[in-house]
């Protein structure tokens, strides 16, 4: 089964400097609810490589995919720092091994775009 993969809106974002944390993810143009603004390739991880990813510290940049896998996304998909009122929530497609992350309501030009790490604020690990 051959699989689709959503194009991106080119050109809405761009990585820099965070006041959040480290690097984070910014709007170039204002970004309309609904706009998917980055599809990042995954790197799939299964169960018996979790040590060594933990000890790579590349652990806090991969989401959970499911089965005891975790993906790393390439691209933007690793920098979005997290907020509890997030910009954008991520999509794991897992025939296409991608990571989309869609606009969950209207983003102005220069916001940093953030995603919820979690739904319980007591889960997160930092």
């Amino acid at each position: 089964m051959e699989s689709t993969v959503t194009v991106p809106h080119p050109g809405c974002i761009t990585m820099g400097p965070s006041p959040i944390h480290g690097w984070g993810v910014f709007a170039l143009t204002d970004i309309a609810a609904g706009t998917v603004v980055e599809v990042s390739p995954a790197v799939v991880f299964g169960p018996a490589h979790h040590e060594l990813v933990q000890q790579s510290g590349l652990w806090g940049l991969t989401f959970d995919w499911g089965d005891g896998c975790h993906a790393l996304p390439l691209g933007h998909g690793a920098l979005f720092n997290h907020d509890a009122s997030p910009a954008v929530q991520a999509q794991l497609d897992h025939d296409a091994t991608t990571i989309e992350f869609v606009a969950v309501r209207d983003i102005s030009a220069g916001e940093e775009l953030t995603l919820r790490y979690v739904d319980d604020e007591q889960d997160l690990w930092f």
